[in-house]
């Protein structure tokens, strides 16, 4: 174990850590930056928990990201009520939500639907509760209904109509598949206190999750390894729309066993005392965890 996750913890908290069909839904939160709060999906369930962070942090906060990884109502759902509690608490912030381009409309169109609508300031001039933009993925081939998923992806660029102010401990948008009737899934990628923070959302293809680990945590000429910290969904029944703890298990300690620099969380678990032996056996958490789980002291 690195000599820096001696002295600090995890980088993420999770508001929830389990399934759709549970009351727990897997949202999670970081601060970044003393001015920035970031969240990763958010459902109504976990909405109290969300307004309470922005009530704490209000007097010195200056941004709200939310990175949503699919629309999906346990990622969503609290995404409208967010974007009027944020934009009348703390004067001059919008919620920015960032996501991939494909899911620009479909977000839009749940939340305006969910009720976070233009408001008339009384200048009379339409003002919006909430900026959502579109980070493209490009060349990003989804087929993951065959037997593969082929990813040509580039440098993922913002889209030239976007407004979105990149911030610095931001890296990439890293596109994935969840469920057959969703197109434009994503994870992301983030540099947070010297450390690469990789969170997959809700994903049925890990390789590319894992190729993003590998770049930083192996040694090379350019580049000296990075602690890294994964957090990986995982289910113990096989579904086809998430990881499947016994065939992904093998994936995970062929990984851990090449490097000491990772971290592994795994998230979303539908029965995690199914797995929970075995995983802390191979070092690896669980999202529920008391230290992982939402701070009441933020």
């Amino acid at each position: 174990m690195s000599e820096l996750y001696q002295k600090q913890g995890f980088e993420l908290k999770f508001l929830g850590t389990m399934n759709g069909f549970s009351q727990s839904h897997t949202n999670a939160y970081f601060f970044p930056d003393s001015e920035t709060l970031a969240f990763l999906d958010l459902s109504l369930y976990n909405f109290e928990k969300a307004k309470r962070l922005v009530d704490r942090n209000a007097d010195r906060l200056k941004r709200v990201i939310l990175f949503l990884t699919h629309t999906h109502d346990d990622h969503i759902s609290g995404v409208p009520r967010l974007a009027f509690h944020v934009r009348h608490k703390i004067p001059g912030v919008k919620l920015e939500v960032l996501t991939s381009t494909l899911l620009i409309q479909d977000a839009y169109r749940i939340c305006f639907g969910m009720g976070a609508r233009p408001l008339v300031g009384s200048n009379g001039e339409l003002d919006d509760v909430i900026r959502i933009y579109g980070q493209a993925l490009n060349k990003a081939i989804l087929s993951r209904w065959s037997d593969q998923v082929e990813f040509l992806v580039d440098q993922n660029l913002l889209d030239e109509r976007s407004r979105f102010v990149i911030p610095d401990w931001f890296v990439k948008t890293v596109p994935t598949t969840h469920s057959p009737r969703l197109l434009g899934s994503c994870g992301f990628v983030f540099r947070l206190n010297e450390k690469a923070v990789i969170y997959t959302g809700d994903t049925n293809a890990s390789e590319h999750f894992y190729e993003q680990a590998e770049r930083f945590v192996t040694e090379n000429i350019d580049m000296k390894p990075i602690p890294t910290e994964l957090y990986i969904d995982m289910e113990t029944i096989e579904t086809g729309v998430h990881l499947y703890w016994e065939k992904e298990k093998k994936n995970l300690e062929r990984l851990l066993r090449r490097t000491n620099h990772l971290k592994v969380v795994l998230m979303h678990c539908n029965d995690c005392e199914v797995m929970v032996d075995e995983a802390l056996t191979m070092n690896l958490r669980l999202g529920g965890e008391p230290k992982l789980f939402v701070a009441e002291e933020e």
